[in-house]
């Protein structure tokens, strides 16, 4: 009760933790289970003291996975939980733990054999299931939506708001004159460009026509484990190193940079001899 007390005055909600310490793998929490029943009794009881659903959480302690579930509203025994898709580690590093049945992992291909050798399949398991978010689909953002999909990536999202036009046929990858004329939107482009590419099986994709900046925007960024930003304007760069430290999702930065050369003072008569 105090827990719940303390969190409410800090507008935050409450998790209830336990291990399960001979278990390897992901905990799943059948209805009826003593340790679904445990958290049931205090569902309702968190959710009307701190507004926020209880959050169940599970340790393996054998492989240190962690495996969690949402509590919804409800009465006596209506009160159900949802699977959480994948849970999130910090401190010193930054692990995931993925739910089997939600985030299934995918057989290795042959096409991805050198990416395998590169860095062993356990690391590769773990790249494959994060659910990718690249913010901008412009000149470095269409490249880096090609190699993630080439690399395994199973999931990727698409996030920009433009379209293609004729000022972008000399460095946006993929596109065509004939994009210019449709009106293609970037989002498109590089979604045709990734199903062209991707090596995972099953490979998806989703596509947001909208900035990182708006309210809905920001909402679909926050349901990705890992967002490469691709961004050409210092605001969607501040909305994105936000959702870094307020909801603990990595964002790398990626960009283009130029600086222009001047050529210095010509000296005294140089210009007579190059002529």
């Amino acid at each position: 009760m105090m827990d719940g007390i303390n969190a409410a005055s800090q507008g935050a909600g409450v998790a209830l933790l336990h291990s399960h310490p001979g278990a390897s793998t992901w905990q799943a929490t059948p209805e009826g289970s003593a340790d679904s029943e445990s958290e049931r009794r205090i569902a309702n009881v968190a959710r009307e003291m701190t507004g926020h659903p209880l959050v169940g959480l599970t340790l393996s302690g054998r492989s240190q996975t962690w495996s969690g579930r949402l509590w919804n509203q409800g009465t006596g025994s209506s009160v159900r939980h949802t699977e959480a898709t994948t849970v999130r580690v910090f401190g010193n590093t930054f692990r995931m733990s993925y739910n089997p049945v939600l985030r299934p992992l995918c057989s290795p291909q042959e096409s991805q054999l050198r990416t395998l050798h590169s860095w062993g399949e356990e690391a590769h398991a773990h790249l494959a299931r994060l659910k990718v978010l690249v913010v901008g689909a412009g000149s470095v953002g269409q490249l880096i939506l090609e190699m993630l999909a080439r690399t395994g990536v199973q999931h990727i999202g698409i996030m920009d708001f433009d379209g293609v036009e004729i000022i972008n046929l000399d460095r946006l990858h993929g596109a065509t004159r004939l994009d210019v004329l449709l009106h293609t939107s970037k989002v498109e482009l590089g979604n045709r460009t990734i199903k062209q590419a991707a090596t995972a099986q099953p490979f998806t994709s989703s596509l947001h026509e909208i900035s990182v900046c708006e309210r809905a925007g920001m909402r679909a960024a926050l349901d990705y484990d890992v967002i490469f930003s691709c961004v050409d304007r210092p605001w969607p760069r501040h909305v994105l190193n936000t959702i870094a430290y307020s909801d603990v999702i990595p964002v790398i930065d990626g960009g283009v940079r130029l600086e222009p050369g001047t050529r210095g003072p010509v000296a005294p008569g140089r210009e007579s001899q190059s002529e």
